[in-house]
């Protein structure tokens, strides 16, 4: 599943129950129900494990947390077997302020929902894959629950290997997004026959913010918040980037060199970030490095660093002033432009 959407409407689902139940159960009220409320307060962390702290998640733990704390007393009944309960005029207060805010929190999220982009649909097979290890000692794929999971490899193939191209892609993506924020390009490219490498990497001892904010769930968002809210002090943070991109950059050239073997010439692709590492990458590997491509140099993508957010962060995209976009314009136009700068216009860009 490549979609927030189906746990983020679980969730409201039964946060709609919890908080509904006073109008359909009446008179003296079987609790029992509100064994949901951990249920969903626990749902919506894992919501946020799996998909990072996004908006959407973030309201939806919010209004968990509301829940929870709003049927504590009917939980307490229940942990001691007292089964049936009245409610008092504040929980009636309560729910209903909460069904509203749920309710409204849903439409929201369905109206501002990502574009579907299914592999299948482009004719594309993804592979995703667990990593573990470091940039200093190299990633390798994670074989033991007990290892720690330090990254996420994603690998695009067209399905029909017949079309398949012999320059691999190499991209990494700019810490405001990751390899999900750029989904729609990414599967145009294999579409068009250019196997792509790609991850989203959590090295242990590589700064971006600071230890936790350096995680999974969080550095998205708080690279978001950062740049838009606090300019000095992420163009402060910008002097490690370049050489942490650099370290990425190196250590998926390893990973394509034994998924595709030492022969293979990789085409590396930027965003934001990624740009001031794209060169330094190209002369440190002369005879395995194809070219250099940049993808803010496309006029047209107006969120360079952000990823393709009309498609995959429409509330993001709102923020800049932008629309939901399921024509996927841009990205269109964007894979038209690599596979141009792959085939005739290659060299470091």
């Amino acid at each position: 599943m490549l979609d927030p959407l189906p746990g983020e409407l679980l969730c409201y689902g039964l946060l709609v129950i919890l908080c509904g139940r006073i109008f359909f159960i009446k008179g003296e009220k079987i609790v029992s129900i509100t064994v949901l409320a951990p249920l969903v307060l626990l749902l919506s962390v894992l919501q946020i494990v799996a998909w990072g702290a996004g908006l959407p998640e973030l309201i939806i733990l919010l209004l968990s947390i509301l829940t929870f704390t709003a049927n504590i007393h009917a939980l307490v009944r229940f942990f001691q077997h007292l089964y049936v309960d009245r409610y008092s005029p504040l929980f009636y207060i309560a729910s209903v302020i909460l069904l509203l805010c749920t309710l409204a929190a849903a439409a929201g999220t369905v109206c501002f929902r990502p574009v579907p982009s299914r592999p299948a649909d482009f004719g594309v097979t993804v592979q995703k894959k667990l990593l573990t290890g470091s940039v200093g000692s190299g990633f390798t794929v994670r074989s033991h629950f007990r290892e720690k999971n330090t990254g996420v490899l994603w690998t695009f193939t067209p399905s029909d290997s017949t079309t398949m191209k012999k320059t691999i892609i190499i991209f990494s993506p700019d810490k405001r997004a990751d390899t999900a924020r750029y989904m729609p390009y990414l599967l145009l490219l294999a579409q068009a026959g250019y196997p792509v490498i790609t991850a989203d990497l959590y090295s242990p001892g590589v700064r971006w913010i600071s230890p936790f904010f350096d995680t999974s769930p969080l550095r998205r968002s708080a690279m978001i918040y950062l740049s838009l809210q606090k300019p000095d002090v992420f163009e402060a943070l910008g002097r490690n980037f370049t050489g942490n991109m650099i370290n990425e950059y190196s250590a998926l050239i390893d990973i394509g060199t034994h998924l595709f073997g030492s022969a293979t010439r990789f085409f590396l692709v930027g965003d934001g970030m990624g740009n001031g590492a794209l060169k330094a990458v190209f002369e440190k590997y002369p005879y395995q490095a194809a070219g250099v491509w940049s993808l803010d140099a496309v006029g047209e993508y107006k969120t360079a660093g952000y990823g393709c957010i009309e498609q995959t962060a429409p509330v993001l995209a709102a923020i800049f002033g932008m629309k939901r976009d399921s024509s996927l314009f841009i990205p269109r136009y964007m894979a038209l432009k690599t596979r141009q700068a792959v085939t005739g216009k290659g060299g470091v860009k």
